[in-house]
């Protein structure tokens, strides 16, 4: 192979390599922490509508965790709780954001939610780009994975909104598993790099 084609592949390599992702258990949360808020936006840019917190549930009747003892649930009696993407150290945030969403979900019998996730752009309306149902009627649901992969467009806002009455009080959420999109600048250095490198070693050879 000649060097050309070997840094090209090097390229290729690096451009289909799995994007960051953080995989969120709640166990790092004291459990009643209050509102989860912006607990994780220092680290991972990702951040939670004041409704929902993390609580202790290993000794629960519904919604034993998937993992450790902790998991996220809401106190909302309204309209949705709300998960937000936002690539980059708060304060200074970045586009762009996450590319997939998963977590997994518990129900009590009979609770059914619409998982949405939403991108936009600056002033831009929101504009829905992949949902997934969690529950079901008759019937509780105990750790199933439900996930929203491969958005056409980069996912900056998840809403879970009730479609039974007071669902959003009868769930919880375990091992929120996010998938981002790789960070523009951090791309765009590392390409200006492998170009730098390729054309030092056509030079050399030459």
């Amino acid at each position: 192979m000649t060097l050309g084609k070997l840094v090209m592949a090097t390229i290729l390599v690096v451009a289909v390599s799995p994007a960051n992702a953080v995989v969120l258990t709640f166990d790092d949360v004291p459990p009643r922490h209050g509102s989860l808020g912006y607990y994780y936006q220092q680290a991972y840019g990702i951040a939670f509508s004041g409704d929902l917190y993390v609580t202790d549930h290993s000794a629960s009747s519904w919604g034993p965790p998937h993992s450790g003892n902790n998991v996220l649930v809401s106190n909302a009696d309204w309209f949705l709780s709300q998960v937000g993407f936002k690539w980059g150290v708060y304060p200074v945030l970045y586009e762009p954001l996450a590319c997939s969403v998963g977590a997994y979900f518990s129900t009590e019998p009979g609770v059914v939610l619409e998982m949405t996730a939403y991108y936009s752009a600056p002033s831009e309306e929101l504009v829905a780009v992949g949902s997934a149902t969690i529950g079901a009627l008759g019937e509780s649901w105990q750790n199933v994975l439900v996930q929203i992969l491969g958005s056409p467009k980069p996912i900056r806002y998840l809403n879970i909104t009730p479609v039974t009455q007071d669902a959003l009080l009868h769930f919880c959420v375990d091992d929120l598993n996010v998938e981002f999109v790789p960070e523009p600048s951090s791309l765009a250095s590392l390409g200006l790099a492998l170009a730098g490198l390729g054309m030092g070693f056509v030079r050399r050879r030459r």
